[in-house]
């Protein structure tokens, strides 16, 4: 971890590259940075975050400010009461056992807290928003444990040994959410997985042999997005649709980009793979 001005930034190995690279975590807008050595990464990211404040004064946009871990929560007494109570039996300290709770609603599938899947009906038609325990389902059936079970045991083991278990958790989901989309549409794609990422091939056919379309890189925190196509076509849907690449490594026409929420938003690229690469 190296910090700068209260942002910090994690540090993985490129192997692709040769070189380290590093993601600003404390903020939701990203923020990248590579180096060669540790001083090139403090000097490099230096440089990013300035370019963000810069690239913020232009848009005229206040800067994400890092998060701070504090926040006020305001709650009806009784679900204080309970919550104090539940403290209590369980000999821990309030603050410690709400971000326990919190951390099991929200963290549990790294996805947001969505208030409409927790919301249940009185008796007299009324909406009651007390939380309730949500099935971990999807609609078209990926989620994150049925994911972990797909991922050969070697490729699993080494996951859950090298990344901590809110990093797995981000892997499955991402895994589970590109599946889904794969899914939902219609393309015909089967995951193949290494130590690094999680690739989508299309399937083999006469005329057609079998190749990757897209992979999600997993290695990486955030996970990237990664497909062949040339610089040209890079900049064809940066310009028409504004999907913005994070890296392109010439040599091998490898193209990453990075989600901020939902895969939809890279949704003319995955398109426009899909197109050249299956061979539909």
């Amino acid at each position: 971890m190296i910090e700068y001005k209260g942002y910090i930034g994690a540090v993985d190995f490129d192997s692709e590259i040769d070189l380290f690279h590093g993601t600003v975590i404390n903020i939701n807008d990203v923020i990248t940075f590579y180096g060669a050595s540790v001083s090139e990464l403090r000097e490099e990211m230096q440089k990013s975050i300035e370019d963000y404040f810069e690239f913020c004064k232009e848009q005229g946009k206040i800067p994400e400010k890092p998060f701070s871990g504090e926040f006020t929560v305001q709650m009806s007494p009784e679900v204080h009461c309970k919550l104090a109570l539940n403290a209590e039996r369980l000999h821990l300290d309030f603050n410690a056992y709400l971000q326990e709770v919190l951390e099991k609603i929200v963290l549990i599938d790294n996805s947001p807290l969505n208030l409409a899947n927790y919301r249940t009906h009185r008796a007299d038609g009324r909406i009651d928003n007390k939380l309730v325990k949500q099935q971990t389902t999807v609609a078209v059936g990926w989620t994150n444990e049925r994911v972990r079970n797909l991922v050969p045991p070697e490729f699993r083991k080494h996951y859950e040994s090298k990344y901590t278990d809110e990093r797995c958790r981000i892997i499955y989901k991402w895994v589970a959410d590109s599946l889904n989309f794969v899914k939902e549409k219609g393309w015909k794609l089967h995951p193949k997985f290494s130590k690094g990422y999680c690739s989508l091939w299309s399937e083999s056919r006469k005329g057609h042999k079998g190749c990757r379309v897209f992979s999600l890189r997993i290695d990486f925190n955030p996970p990237r997005f990664c497909t062949t196509i040339t610089e040209e076509e890079v900049e064809r849907l940066r310009n028409r649709y504004g999907c913005q690449i994070v890296y392109y490594h010439t040599k091998s026409q490898i193209a990453s980009y990075v989600v901020h929420s939902e895969i939809e938003e890279l949704l003319p690229v995955l398109e426009f793979a899909y197109k050249k690469h299956s061979g539909n």
